[in-house]
Order: C-alpha cells, then structure tokens, then sequence
C-alpha cells in the first residue's frame, strides 16, 4: 500500500469530519464505537473522530475469531463496528452473539449493502460534515481497551481522555521526544503500546511518525532509514530478532538515538 503522509492540521480536518459524519449516523456522546482496521492511516481519521464526538473508541484486535471475538462486540455495547473488508468474515460469523451491534461501515468495498443481517455502509460513502463538538473533560471516558482475556474472558479497561494524554506527555518526556523526531512504530493501534507510545507520545510533542503495517525484521532498517525515524518503539524479542538478521553495509547508517 503506497505510504500517505499527512499533516496534524489534514487529520484534525478528516477527524472533525468523521464526528459529523458519525452523528449524521445518530452516534451521540457515550455511545461505543468498534474499530477493526489494521495498520492504516484511517484508523487515525476514525480514532480522533470518535474522540472528538465523545464517543468512546473500543480497538479490537484484529486476530480475534468466534466467541473471543463475540465477546469483545457484545460486551463493549457497540452499536456501530468500522471494519476492514478483510475482517467481514469474522465479524460476520461472531454477529449472531452480539446482537446489540446493528450496523457496519466498511473500507475498500463499496459494493455491499448487508453483512449478516446489518445494514453496510461504505466508509468512502458516508455524508461528511461539520457537526457541533460537545465539550469534553480530562476525566470523561475516551476508549475502551480490551486484555488478552489470558485467565478467562478478555476485561474491558475503561480509560479516560486524561490517560490517553497523561501516557503521551511522560512517554514524549522520558525519551525526551521533540517537535523534530519521527518515531517508528510497527506495533498495532488497537494495542497499548500503538496507540500511547507512539501516536499519543507523538502528538503531545508534535513529532512525526511513522506507522509501518507489521514489524518486519528483513525491512526494519530500510524503515528506518528512508523515513529518518530517531526513535523507535520495541517490545519482547524484537531486539533479538534485529539482531540475528544477517549483517549488511550501511546497518549502522541511521539516526536513531532512542
């Protein structure tokens, strides 16, 4: 997929837009919102978006299947899911356990119009527009993220738009991040470290960053490298992956300092 490259002022725009778009849909504050979109940079447009209105984001991971997946939707209380065409086959076979969830906007295929039983609208397709913003406060609720569900059921952890904020200032402070660092992050946005480390921690500074599709080790560098990254975000066994790659001229040519 070609790389977009957007400015914070494009995306505060696309962001506002989708709010209104959003309550043209009757999405009102306090109302939960599924996303299941990889690595794209609409899941920005759609992430503010929700934010903006007061409605609350639930990031759900892509690789969820059947009832882990069912739980996720039903539990969260979304009535509306954003959706990758790639994942309607999941979200299709887990629709039948969450039946609060009755509609779908769907990216890069136009053509439906019903996925089990939900009315289908295409996200390029939504009406876009203006809407009045409600005021919001640091404590309200801005998103709803769900644990690996490792000892029973994955648990919804509530956060608030202060969390969201609070995680991006410290991340930006501890590593010293400024205006003119671009961070890399190959992590998932609807993981922890995606959408706090790396894109909280970018706009509280007003750094760049750059979001790749997947970690890929044979790619890591030349990431780096093209993009100008000064940072970058790791967790696990990345380092030891990178490092058993084998060695190439012009590795050590970077400028990475954190």
């Amino acid at each position: 997929r070609r790389t977009a490259v957007l400015s914070y002022r494009d995306l505060n725009e696309r962001a506002r837009l989708f709010a209104g778009a959003l309550a043209a849909l009757g999405i009102k504050r306090g109302d939960t919102v599924a996303i299941v979109l990889s690595n794209r940079w609409e899941y920005l447009e759609v992430w503010w978006g929700i934010c903006l209105l007061g409605a609350i984001e639930v990031p759900v991971n892509v690789g969820l299947k059947g009832k882990l997946l069912a739980h996720v939707l039903h539990d969260s209380l979304a009535e509306i899911a954003i959706v990758e065409a790639g994942f309607l086959r999941e979200i299709e076979a887990a629709l039948p356990q969450a039946p609060g969830l009755k509609r779908l906007v769907v990216l890069d295929d136009d053509t439906l119009r019903t996925v089990g039983g939900r009315h289908v609208i295409g996200f390029d397709a939504l009406p876009r527009a203006h809407t009045e913003l409600p005021p919001m406060r640091y404590g309200d609720l801005a998103g709803v993220m769900y644990t690996s569900g490792s000892t029973g059921s994955a648990k919804g952890v509530m956060l608030s738009h202060n969390y969201f904020l609070r995680f991006g200032e410290e991340k930006a402070r501890h590593l010293r991040t400024g205006p003119s660092d671009v961070i890399h992050n190959c992590y998932p946005m609807f993981n922890a470290s995606g959408q706090f480390e790396a894109v909280m921690a970018a706009m509280m500074v007003g750094a760049t960053l750059y979001q790749a599709p997947r970690f890929s080790a044979s790619r890591f560098w030349d990431e780096i490298q093209r993009h100008r990254c000064t940072e970058f975000i790791y967790m696990g066994g990345i380092l030891s992956i990178l490092e058993k790659q084998p060695p190439r001229p012009g590795d050590a040519d970077h400028g990475i300092r954190a």
